[in-house]
Protein backbone atom coordinates (compact mmCIF):
# COMPACT_ATOMS: atom_id res chain seq x y z
CA UNK A 1 0.00 0.00 0.00
CA UNK A 2 2.77 2.40 0.92
CA UNK A 3 4.57 1.72 -2.36
CA UNK A 4 1.38 2.38 -4.36
CA UNK A 5 0.75 5.62 -2.51
CA UNK A 6 4.34 6.69 -3.11
CA UNK A 7 4.04 5.90 -6.81
CA UNK A 8 0.88 8.01 -7.06
CA UNK A 9 2.59 10.88 -5.23
CA UNK A 10 5.56 10.76 -7.60
CA UNK A 11 3.21 10.62 -10.58
CA UNK A 12 1.26 13.64 -9.33
CA UNK A 13 4.52 15.49 -8.79
CA UNK A 14 5.66 14.75 -12.36
CA UNK A 15 2.31 15.86 -13.77
CA UNK A 16 2.48 19.11 -11.83
CA UNK A 17 6.02 19.70 -13.08
CA UNK A 18 4.98 19.01 -16.67
CA UNK A 19 2.07 21.42 -16.37
CA UNK A 20 4.40 24.16 -15.15
CA UNK A 21 6.80 23.53 -18.04
CA UNK A 22 3.91 23.52 -20.51
CA UNK A 23 2.63 26.83 -19.16
CA UNK A 24 6.13 28.26 -19.44
CA UNK A 25 6.50 27.09 -23.04
CA UNK A 26 3.04 28.37 -23.94
CA UNK A 27 3.93 31.82 -22.70
CA UNK A 28 7.40 31.80 -24.22
CA UNK A 29 6.10 32.76 -27.66
CA UNK A 30 4.36 35.85 -26.31
CA UNK A 31 7.46 36.83 -24.37
CA UNK A 32 9.65 36.46 -27.46
CA UNK A 33 7.24 38.58 -29.48
CA UNK A 34 7.33 41.22 -26.75
CA UNK A 35 11.13 41.22 -26.78
CA UNK A 36 11.17 41.56 -30.57
CA UNK A 37 8.73 44.47 -30.39
CA UNK A 38 10.70 46.18 -27.60
CA UNK A 39 14.04 45.74 -29.38
CA UNK A 40 12.76 46.96 -32.76
CA UNK A 41 13.58 50.68 -32.13
CA UNK A 42 17.08 49.76 -30.97
CA UNK A 43 17.66 47.59 -34.06
CA UNK A 44 16.50 50.41 -36.30
CA UNK A 45 18.79 52.88 -34.49
CA UNK A 46 21.76 50.51 -34.94
CA UNK A 47 20.76 49.80 -38.57
CA UNK A 48 20.44 46.09 -37.82
CA UNK A 49 18.15 44.26 -40.21
CA UNK A 50 16.50 40.90 -39.52
CA UNK A 51 18.16 38.04 -41.34
CA UNK A 52 16.47 36.49 -44.34
CA UNK A 53 16.23 33.16 -42.55
CA UNK A 54 14.44 34.77 -39.58
CA UNK A 55 11.92 36.52 -41.85
CA UNK A 56 11.30 33.29 -43.77
CA UNK A 57 10.71 31.27 -40.59
CA UNK A 58 8.31 33.87 -39.23
CA UNK A 59 6.16 33.80 -42.37
CA UNK A 60 6.56 30.09 -43.03
CA UNK A 61 4.16 29.11 -40.25
CA UNK A 62 1.39 31.17 -41.86
CA UNK A 63 1.54 29.37 -45.22
CA UNK A 64 -0.94 26.58 -46.07
CA UNK A 65 0.61 23.09 -46.39
CA UNK A 66 1.05 23.07 -50.23
CA UNK A 67 2.78 26.45 -50.27
CA UNK A 68 4.80 25.61 -47.16
CA UNK A 69 6.16 22.42 -48.72
CA UNK A 70 6.91 24.28 -51.95
CA UNK A 71 8.76 27.06 -50.11
CA UNK A 72 10.85 24.64 -48.05
CA UNK A 73 11.91 22.61 -51.10
CA UNK A 74 12.59 25.72 -53.22
CA UNK A 75 14.68 27.27 -50.43
CA UNK A 76 16.64 24.01 -50.04
CA UNK A 77 17.27 23.93 -53.80
CA UNK A 78 18.43 27.55 -53.65
CA UNK A 79 20.78 27.00 -50.73
CA UNK A 80 22.27 23.77 -52.08
CA UNK A 81 22.43 24.17 -55.87
CA UNK A 82 21.49 27.59 -57.26
CA UNK A 83 22.08 30.55 -54.93
CA UNK A 84 20.92 32.95 -57.64
CA UNK A 85 17.32 31.73 -57.30
CA UNK A 86 15.11 34.01 -55.20
CA UNK A 87 12.31 32.53 -53.05
CA UNK A 88 10.05 35.13 -51.46
CA UNK A 89 6.77 35.03 -49.51
CA UNK A 90 4.55 37.89 -50.64
CA UNK A 91 0.99 38.93 -49.89
CA UNK A 92 -1.07 40.34 -47.06
CA UNK A 93 0.74 39.22 -43.91
CA UNK A 94 -1.82 40.81 -41.56
CA UNK A 95 -4.70 38.96 -43.22
CA UNK A 96 -2.76 35.70 -43.03
CA UNK A 97 -2.17 36.24 -39.29
CA UNK A 98 -5.86 36.98 -38.68
CA UNK A 99 -6.82 33.89 -40.71
CA UNK A 100 -4.40 31.73 -38.74
CA UNK A 101 -5.59 33.07 -35.37
CA UNK A 102 -9.26 32.68 -36.31
CA UNK A 103 -8.71 29.07 -37.31
CA UNK A 104 -6.84 28.34 -34.11
CA UNK A 105 -9.60 29.89 -31.99
CA UNK A 106 -12.41 28.18 -33.89
CA UNK A 107 -10.73 24.78 -33.69
CA UNK A 108 -11.50 24.44 -29.98
CA UNK A 109 -15.05 25.79 -30.04
CA UNK A 110 -17.93 23.29 -30.18
CA UNK A 111 -20.33 23.70 -33.05
CA UNK A 112 -23.92 24.77 -32.35
CA UNK A 113 -26.12 21.74 -32.90
CA UNK A 114 -29.36 22.54 -34.76
CA UNK A 115 -32.61 21.30 -33.31
CA UNK A 116 -34.21 18.32 -34.99
CA UNK A 117 -38.03 17.96 -35.07
CA UNK A 118 -37.91 15.31 -32.33
CA UNK A 119 -35.76 17.49 -30.09
CA UNK A 120 -37.95 20.52 -30.81
CA UNK A 121 -40.98 18.71 -29.37
CA UNK A 122 -39.16 18.06 -26.07
CA UNK A 123 -37.60 21.51 -25.93
CA UNK A 124 -39.04 24.25 -23.80
CA UNK A 125 -37.67 27.04 -26.01
CA UNK A 126 -40.06 29.43 -27.63
CA UNK A 127 -40.47 29.67 -31.38
CA UNK A 128 -38.39 32.85 -31.57
CA UNK A 129 -35.59 31.27 -29.55
CA UNK A 130 -35.65 28.21 -31.81
CA UNK A 131 -35.39 30.39 -34.92
CA UNK A 132 -32.49 32.35 -33.40
CA UNK A 133 -30.72 29.11 -32.56
CA UNK A 134 -31.25 27.71 -36.06
CA UNK A 135 -29.92 30.95 -37.56
CA UNK A 136 -26.85 30.67 -35.32
CA UNK A 137 -26.35 27.10 -36.45
CA UNK A 138 -26.77 27.76 -40.17
CA UNK A 139 -25.82 31.38 -40.47
CA UNK A 140 -22.23 30.61 -41.50
CA UNK A 141 -23.16 28.40 -44.49
CA UNK A 142 -22.61 31.10 -47.13
CA UNK A 143 -19.26 31.96 -45.53
CA UNK A 144 -18.34 28.28 -45.53
CA UNK A 145 -19.15 28.06 -49.23
CA UNK A 146 -16.96 31.08 -49.89
CA UNK A 147 -14.18 29.56 -47.79
CA UNK A 148 -14.18 26.52 -50.07
CA UNK A 149 -13.13 28.77 -52.98
CA UNK A 150 -11.15 31.38 -51.04
CA UNK A 151 -7.54 31.96 -52.03
CA UNK A 152 -4.93 32.24 -49.28
CA UNK A 153 -3.64 35.82 -48.81
CA UNK A 154 0.01 34.73 -49.00
CA UNK A 155 1.83 33.59 -52.13
CA UNK A 156 5.27 32.20 -52.93
CA UNK A 157 7.31 33.95 -55.60
CA UNK A 158 10.22 32.12 -57.24
CA UNK A 159 12.62 34.03 -59.53
CA UNK A 160 14.78 31.76 -61.68
CA UNK A 161 17.60 33.53 -63.56
CA UNK A 162 17.93 32.68 -67.24
CA UNK A 163 21.26 31.78 -68.75
CA UNK A 164 20.22 33.28 -72.08
CA UNK A 165 19.48 36.88 -73.02
CA UNK A 166 15.85 36.30 -72.02
CA UNK A 167 14.56 37.85 -68.76
CA UNK A 168 14.37 35.88 -65.53
CA UNK A 169 11.51 33.45 -65.02
CA UNK A 170 9.24 34.91 -62.34
CA UNK A 171 6.80 32.31 -61.02
CA UNK A 172 4.07 33.16 -58.52
CA UNK A 173 2.36 30.27 -56.72
CA UNK A 174 -0.97 30.65 -54.91
CA UNK A 175 -3.16 28.16 -53.10
CA UNK A 176 -6.79 27.42 -52.23
CA UNK A 177 -6.33 25.72 -48.81
CA UNK A 178 -9.81 24.17 -48.62
CA UNK A 179 -9.21 22.29 -51.90
CA UNK A 180 -5.48 21.79 -51.51
CA UNK A 181 -5.17 23.36 -54.95
CA UNK A 182 -1.89 24.88 -56.12
CA UNK A 183 -1.88 27.36 -59.03
CA UNK A 184 0.87 29.32 -60.76
CA UNK A 185 1.38 32.09 -63.28
CA UNK A 186 4.40 33.71 -64.90
CA UNK A 187 4.66 37.46 -65.46
CA UNK A 188 7.96 37.70 -67.36
CA UNK A 189 7.24 35.33 -70.27
CA UNK A 190 4.21 34.26 -72.33
CA UNK A 191 1.71 32.27 -70.30
CA UNK A 192 1.89 29.27 -72.63
CA UNK A 193 5.44 28.58 -71.44
CA UNK A 194 3.85 26.67 -68.51
CA UNK A 195 1.46 24.55 -70.59
CA UNK A 196 2.22 20.83 -70.42
CA UNK A 197 5.54 21.58 -68.78
CA UNK A 198 6.35 18.08 -67.51
CA UNK A 199 4.18 16.03 -69.91
CA UNK A 200 5.56 17.02 -73.28
CA UNK A 201 4.48 13.85 -75.07
CA UNK A 202 0.81 14.20 -74.15
CA UNK A 203 -1.01 15.80 -77.06
CA UNK A 204 -4.18 16.23 -74.98
CA UNK A 205 -2.36 19.04 -73.20
CA UNK A 206 -2.13 20.24 -69.62
CA UNK A 207 -3.74 23.66 -70.00
CA UNK A 208 -5.08 24.03 -66.46
CA UNK A 209 -8.75 24.11 -67.47
CA UNK A 210 -9.63 20.91 -65.60
CA UNK A 211 -9.64 20.35 -61.83
CA UNK A 212 -9.16 16.67 -61.14
CA UNK A 213 -9.95 14.92 -58.92
CA UNK A 214 -12.83 17.11 -57.78
CA UNK A 215 -15.96 16.75 -55.71
CA UNK A 216 -17.43 20.13 -56.67
CA UNK A 217 -19.93 20.89 -59.37
CA UNK A 218 -19.03 22.20 -62.80
CA UNK A 219 -20.30 25.68 -61.88
CA UNK A 220 -18.17 25.76 -58.71
CA UNK A 221 -15.12 24.55 -60.64
CA UNK A 222 -15.61 27.27 -63.26
CA UNK A 223 -15.97 29.88 -60.50
CA UNK A 224 -12.81 28.59 -58.85
CA UNK A 225 -10.82 28.83 -62.10
CA UNK A 226 -12.10 32.37 -62.60
CA UNK A 227 -11.17 33.41 -59.06
CA UNK A 228 -7.62 32.11 -59.50
CA UNK A 229 -6.97 34.17 -62.65
CA UNK A 230 -4.27 34.92 -63.77
CA UNK A 231 -2.93 31.87 -61.93
CA UNK A 232 -3.75 28.49 -63.46
CA UNK A 233 -3.97 25.12 -61.63
CA UNK A 234 -1.98 23.03 -64.12
CA UNK A 235 -1.89 19.30 -63.66
CA UNK A 236 1.87 19.38 -63.13
CA UNK A 237 1.46 21.83 -60.22
CA UNK A 238 -0.92 19.43 -58.45
CA UNK A 239 1.53 16.57 -59.00
CA UNK A 240 4.33 18.78 -57.70
CA UNK A 241 2.33 19.66 -54.56
CA UNK A 242 1.66 15.98 -53.81
CA UNK A 243 5.29 15.02 -54.33
CA UNK A 244 6.56 17.86 -52.16
CA UNK A 245 4.20 17.13 -49.27
CA UNK A 246 4.77 13.36 -49.41
CA UNK A 247 8.52 13.85 -49.99
CA UNK A 248 8.32 10.99 -52.48
CA UNK A 249 10.47 12.73 -55.09
CA UNK A 250 13.48 14.62 -53.67
CA UNK A 251 14.23 16.33 -56.99
CA UNK A 252 10.68 17.37 -57.86
CA UNK A 253 11.37 21.11 -57.70
CA UNK A 254 14.71 20.71 -59.47
CA UNK A 255 12.87 18.97 -62.31
CA UNK A 256 10.57 21.98 -62.69
CA UNK A 257 13.52 24.41 -62.73
CA UNK A 258 15.31 22.33 -65.34
CA UNK A 259 12.22 22.07 -67.56
CA UNK A 260 11.57 25.83 -67.38
CA UNK A 261 15.13 26.84 -68.20
CA UNK A 262 15.20 24.40 -71.10
CA UNK A 263 11.93 25.77 -72.45
CA UNK A 264 13.22 29.35 -72.27
CA UNK A 265 16.34 28.26 -74.16
CA UNK A 266 14.17 26.55 -76.76
CA UNK A 267 11.99 29.64 -77.18
CA UNK A 268 15.09 31.69 -77.87
CA UNK A 269 16.24 29.24 -80.53
CA UNK A 270 12.74 29.19 -82.02
CA UNK A 271 12.67 32.99 -82.29
CA UNK A 272 15.94 32.90 -84.23
CA UNK A 273 14.55 30.26 -86.57
CA UNK A 274 11.42 32.29 -87.28
CA UNK A 275 13.50 35.33 -88.18
CA UNK A 276 15.61 33.16 -90.44
CA UNK A 277 12.58 31.64 -92.15
CA UNK A 278 11.13 35.09 -92.83
CA UNK A 279 14.19 35.69 -94.96
CA UNK A 280 13.68 32.37 -96.77
CA UNK A 281 16.84 30.87 -95.27
CA UNK A 282 16.68 27.24 -94.07
CA UNK A 283 20.40 26.73 -93.40
CA UNK A 284 20.91 24.53 -90.35
CA UNK A 285 23.52 25.36 -87.68
CA UNK A 286 26.75 23.39 -87.54
CA UNK A 287 25.69 21.76 -84.26
CA UNK A 288 22.76 20.07 -85.96
CA UNK A 289 23.85 16.84 -87.68
CA UNK A 290 22.20 16.65 -91.07
CA UNK A 291 20.93 13.90 -93.28
CA UNK A 292 22.83 13.10 -96.49
CA UNK A 293 22.26 16.03 -98.85
CA UNK A 294 23.03 16.53 -102.53
CA UNK A 295 26.16 18.48 -103.47
CA UNK A 296 24.27 20.90 -105.72
CA UNK A 297 22.34 23.89 -104.38
CA UNK A 298 18.64 23.55 -103.70
CA UNK A 299 16.41 24.89 -106.47
CA UNK A 300 13.22 25.14 -104.42
CA UNK A 301 12.77 28.43 -102.53
CA UNK A 302 10.82 29.20 -99.35
CA UNK A 303 8.80 32.42 -99.53
CA UNK A 304 6.16 34.46 -97.67
CA UNK A 305 6.74 32.96 -94.22
CA UNK A 306 4.35 34.63 -91.78
CA UNK A 307 2.39 33.95 -88.60
CA UNK A 308 -1.42 33.98 -88.44
CA UNK A 309 -3.68 34.15 -85.40
CA UNK A 310 -6.04 31.28 -86.15
CA UNK A 311 -6.88 28.53 -88.61
CA UNK A 312 -9.41 30.82 -90.30
CA UNK A 313 -6.56 33.08 -91.43
CA UNK A 314 -4.66 30.29 -93.19
CA UNK A 315 -4.70 30.15 -97.01
CA UNK A 316 -7.80 28.58 -98.54
CA UNK A 317 -5.82 25.62 -99.90
CA UNK A 318 -4.92 24.33 -96.40
CA UNK A 319 -7.67 25.82 -94.23
CA UNK A 320 -10.07 22.89 -94.28
CA UNK A 321 -7.32 20.31 -93.89
CA UNK A 322 -5.95 22.22 -90.88
CA UNK A 323 -9.39 22.39 -89.24
CA UNK A 324 -9.86 18.64 -89.70
CA UNK A 325 -6.37 17.67 -88.52
CA UNK A 326 -5.65 20.14 -85.73
CA UNK A 327 -9.07 20.84 -84.22
CA UNK A 328 -10.37 24.07 -82.73
CA UNK A 329 -8.05 24.33 -79.70
CA UNK A 330 -5.94 27.51 -79.82
CA UNK A 331 -4.24 27.79 -76.40
CA UNK A 332 -0.54 27.10 -76.53
CA UNK A 333 -0.53 26.92 -80.34
CA UNK A 334 1.10 29.07 -83.03
CA UNK A 335 0.13 28.93 -86.71
CA UNK A 336 2.40 29.80 -89.63
CA UNK A 337 2.05 29.70 -93.38
CA UNK A 338 4.46 29.94 -96.33
CA UNK A 339 4.93 28.79 -99.93
CA UNK A 340 7.60 26.55 -101.44
CA UNK A 341 8.20 27.57 -105.06
CA UNK A 342 10.19 26.32 -108.01
CA UNK A 343 9.50 27.91 -111.40
CA UNK A 344 5.74 27.74 -111.92
CA UNK A 345 5.16 25.14 -109.19
CA UNK A 346 3.79 26.55 -105.91
CA UNK A 347 3.23 24.42 -102.81
CA UNK A 348 1.33 25.97 -99.85
CA UNK A 349 2.32 24.83 -96.38
CA UNK A 350 0.72 25.41 -92.97
CA UNK A 351 2.76 24.78 -89.81
CA UNK A 352 1.46 24.22 -86.27
CA UNK A 353 3.93 24.72 -83.39
CA UNK A 354 2.71 23.62 -79.97
CA UNK A 355 3.89 24.84 -76.60
CA UNK A 356 5.69 21.52 -76.06
CA UNK A 357 8.11 22.20 -78.94
CA UNK A 358 10.54 20.56 -79.63
CA UNK A 359 9.44 17.51 -77.65
CA UNK A 360 6.39 17.54 -79.90
CA UNK A 361 7.49 18.12 -83.50
CA UNK A 362 5.88 20.83 -85.65
CA UNK A 363 2.95 19.59 -87.72
CA UNK A 364 3.17 20.48 -91.43
CA UNK A 365 0.30 20.35 -93.94
CA UNK A 366 0.96 20.58 -97.69
CA UNK A 367 -1.43 21.47 -100.54
CA UNK A 368 -0.83 22.45 -104.15
CA UNK A 369 -1.55 25.91 -105.49
CA UNK A 370 0.09 25.26 -108.88
CA UNK A 371 0.71 21.57 -109.45
CA UNK A 372 3.68 20.32 -111.48
CA UNK A 373 2.84 18.91 -114.91
CA UNK A 374 2.26 15.19 -114.95
CA UNK A 375 5.15 13.41 -116.62
CA UNK A 376 3.47 10.06 -117.03
CA UNK A 377 0.71 10.24 -119.61
CA UNK A 378 -1.65 7.52 -120.76
CA UNK A 379 0.05 5.09 -123.15
CA UNK A 380 -0.85 5.69 -126.78
CA UNK A 381 -2.24 2.18 -127.18
CA UNK A 382 -4.74 2.74 -124.37
CA UNK A 383 -5.52 6.27 -125.54
CA UNK A 384 -6.63 4.92 -128.92
CA UNK A 385 -9.08 2.55 -127.23
CA UNK A 386 -10.63 5.20 -124.97
CA UNK A 387 -13.55 7.41 -125.99
CA UNK A 388 -12.64 11.11 -126.53
CA UNK A 389 -15.31 12.18 -124.02
CA UNK A 390 -13.78 9.90 -121.40
CA UNK A 391 -10.33 11.32 -122.07
CA UNK A 392 -11.68 14.86 -121.70
CA UNK A 393 -13.32 14.05 -118.35
CA UNK A 394 -10.18 12.29 -117.13
CA UNK A 395 -8.04 15.29 -118.11
CA UNK A 396 -10.43 17.66 -116.33
CA UNK A 397 -10.62 15.62 -113.14
CA UNK A 398 -6.93 14.75 -112.97
CA UNK A 399 -6.13 18.02 -111.23
CA UNK A 400 -8.74 17.27 -108.54
CA UNK A 401 -7.54 13.74 -107.83
CA UNK A 402 -5.89 13.03 -104.48
CA UNK A 403 -2.12 13.12 -104.79
CA UNK A 404 -0.68 10.11 -102.97
CA UNK A 405 2.85 11.28 -103.74
CA UNK A 406 2.17 14.59 -101.99
CA UNK A 407 0.79 12.69 -98.99
CA UNK A 408 4.01 10.67 -98.92
CA UNK A 409 6.03 13.92 -99.11
CA UNK A 410 4.05 15.35 -96.18
CA UNK A 411 4.70 12.20 -94.17
CA UNK A 412 8.45 12.42 -94.85
CA UNK A 413 8.54 16.05 -93.70
CA UNK A 414 6.61 15.38 -90.48
CA UNK A 415 8.43 12.29 -89.31
CA UNK A 416 11.51 12.46 -87.10
CA UNK A 417 14.92 12.00 -88.66
CA UNK A 418 16.04 8.39 -88.83
CA UNK A 419 19.77 9.21 -88.68
CA UNK A 420 21.91 9.32 -85.55
CA UNK A 421 24.39 11.90 -84.30
CA UNK A 422 22.02 14.78 -83.51
CA UNK A 423 23.45 17.31 -81.09
CA UNK A 424 21.00 20.21 -80.96
CA UNK A 425 17.31 19.29 -80.92
CA UNK A 426 15.95 22.86 -80.76
CA UNK A 427 16.16 23.36 -84.53
CA UNK A 428 13.66 20.73 -85.69
CA UNK A 429 11.52 23.45 -87.35
CA UNK A 430 14.43 24.56 -89.51
CA UNK A 431 15.23 20.92 -90.24
CA UNK A 432 11.65 20.24 -91.40
CA UNK A 433 11.57 23.22 -93.78
CA UNK A 434 15.01 22.38 -95.12
CA UNK A 435 13.93 18.81 -95.80
CA UNK A 436 10.79 20.10 -97.52
CA UNK A 437 12.86 22.10 -100.00
CA UNK A 438 15.05 19.09 -100.80
CA UNK A 439 12.16 16.68 -101.20
CA UNK A 440 10.15 19.07 -103.38
CA UNK A 441 13.12 19.13 -105.77
CA UNK A 442 12.98 15.33 -105.80
CA UNK A 443 9.22 15.38 -106.40
CA UNK A 444 9.50 17.68 -109.42
CA UNK A 445 12.53 16.07 -111.05
CA UNK A 446 11.53 12.40 -110.73
CA UNK A 447 9.04 10.67 -112.93
CA UNK A 448 8.16 7.82 -110.59
CA UNK A 449 10.17 5.18 -112.45
CA UNK A 450 11.89 2.28 -110.72
CA UNK A 451 15.44 2.35 -109.39
CA UNK A 452 17.62 5.24 -108.28
CA UNK A 453 17.19 8.65 -109.88
CA UNK A 454 19.66 11.54 -110.12
CA UNK A 455 18.48 14.77 -108.45
CA UNK A 456 20.64 17.82 -107.71
CA UNK A 457 23.84 15.91 -108.37
CA UNK A 458 23.06 12.93 -106.13
CA UNK A 459 21.32 9.61 -106.47
CA UNK A 460 17.95 9.20 -104.74
CA UNK A 461 16.49 5.94 -103.61
CA UNK A 462 13.59 4.54 -101.58
CA UNK A 463 13.52 3.13 -98.08
CA UNK A 464 12.66 -0.39 -99.29
CA UNK A 465 13.50 -2.42 -102.37
CA UNK A 466 11.09 -4.15 -104.70
CA UNK A 467 7.95 -2.87 -106.39
CA UNK A 468 7.31 0.54 -104.97
CA UNK A 469 5.52 3.39 -106.76
CA UNK A 470 6.56 6.00 -104.23
CA UNK A 471 9.08 8.66 -105.15
CA UNK A 472 12.76 8.20 -104.15
CA UNK A 473 12.99 10.68 -101.28
CA UNK A 474 16.23 9.26 -99.78
CA UNK A 475 19.58 10.67 -100.88
CA UNK A 476 22.46 8.18 -101.12
CA UNK A 477 25.52 10.03 -99.83
CA UNK A 478 28.09 7.57 -101.20
CA UNK A 479 26.71 7.52 -104.76
CA UNK A 480 26.82 10.93 -106.36
CA UNK A 481 25.86 11.27 -110.00
CA UNK A 482 29.06 12.37 -111.78
CA UNK A 483 27.25 13.09 -115.06
CA UNK A 484 25.90 16.43 -113.78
Amino acid sequence: MRSAEGEQARRAERLEKNEKQKAFLDGLGAQLRSLITMSAPLQQHLSQRPSQRWIERRRLALLPPPLRALFVRAAAHRDALEPAIQVIIIGDLASAERLSSSRDSSAGQPLVEPLTPSKRRHSKLTTEEEEEREEAAGGDEPNAENAELEQHPLQVRVCIPSSEAAPSINLQFCCVPAQGLLAVHVDSHPADILINLLDGGCLSGDRGDLISPTSMSAEAAAELLLSLHPSVPYRWTQTLALELRAESEPRAFARVVRALTQRVKTRGALALQLEQLKAGDTTLPDSFSQEPVPPSALKCALRDWQQVNSIEELPSEVRQAAANSWGAETRGRSYFTATACRAEVILVLAVLIRAEYPRVRPSVLLRWRNRPPRVLAMPSVLAELAHPAALAVASKRSAEAFDMQLAHLEQEVNQACAFAGRVDNDYVLLEATNRLRRLLDVYIETDGGSGATAVCGSLCSRRVRGRDRRKPFIFVASQFDQSR
